[in-house]
């Protein structure tokens, strides 16, 4: 079917995936936000990546967490 329309199609198209995009990210997110505080404290990213089975050392944890902090909260 020929959409009248198909930049408006294309926009939509365009929402709906960045809106499951969205609720993926957000529930990953969960996963490592344990008390739901909306940040994640060096205990959480530690405790997911050993339930995942990474052991890392404290200049992995800080290069990661450092990489992705970037508010510096």
């Amino acid at each position: 079917m020929l959409s009248l329309f198909p930049v408006i199609d294309d926009i939509i198209y365009f929402l709906v995936i960045f809106c499951c995009l969205f609720a993926e990210l957000h529930v990953q997110f969960a996963q490592f936000d344990k008390d739901g505080d909306g940040r994640v404290t060096r205990a959480e990213f530690i405790a997911v990546m050993k339930s995942l089975g990474h052991t890392l050392d404290a200049d992995e944890v800080n290069s990661l967490l450092t990489a992705a902090d970037t508010d510096s909260q």
